[in-house]
């Protein structure tokens, strides 16, 4: 059992700040025609650009590493409006994911996975909507977890053996 414990990969590391917006403020984000409120979708605070006809951002820095895989989740909600667009990117060359013309939409989880380009990128989110209003919730960025070479031999002996033993029994009940 200690063996199994000691080969387990260990958790992701979270690199956004602040990414389901509990301190009730946007700490950690830098932003542009937005607040903080009450259109969770866990806890009791999200992110909302409100409809005003000016385009709106929410960035944040965070530790990357050119070539590394990352992980990112988060959930997002489009009220009623038109001529509206939703972007987010990782850094200026790195799509996550583009929603032109967006239908009304309740909260939405979006995952995936990013290679980053370079260290140290933003994590951006771009919003536009002439009547409605967007809002995010629950932002996450982790390194993708690659289980070590270690875990996989160990799995590949754990398989060997329980094959040989499975033998073994077969061969003693003929």
């Amino acid at each position: 059992m200690t063996a199994l414990v000691a080969g387990a990969p260990a958790a992701a590391v979270e690199l956004v700040s602040n990414g389901g917006f509990e301190t009730g403020t946007p700490s950690n984000w830098t932003f542009l025609q937005g607040a903080v409120d009450s259109k969770a979708h866990s806890g009791s605070f999200g992110f909302t650009h409100t409809a005003n006809g000016a385009s709106g951002a929410l960035f944040q820095k965070v530790a990357t590493t050119a070539g590394s895989s990352y992980d990112y989740s988060f959930w997002l909600k489009a009220d009623a409006g038109t001529s509206n667009l939703f972007f987010s990117a990782l850094g200026p060359n790195v799509l996550i994911l583009a929603l032109p013309n967006a239908p009304v939409a309740e909260y939405t989880h979006y995952t995936g996975t990013v290679i980053a380009d370079a260290n140290d990128l933003s994590l951006q989110f771009v919003f536009n909507n002439s009547v409605g209003s967007w809002s995010i919730d629950d932002i996450s960025l982790t390194p993708s977890v690659v289980p070590e070479p270690a875990s996989w031999t160990m799995m590949i002996a754990g398989l060997g053996a329980v094959g040989a033993l499975q033998r073994r029994r077969r061969l003693a009940q003929i």
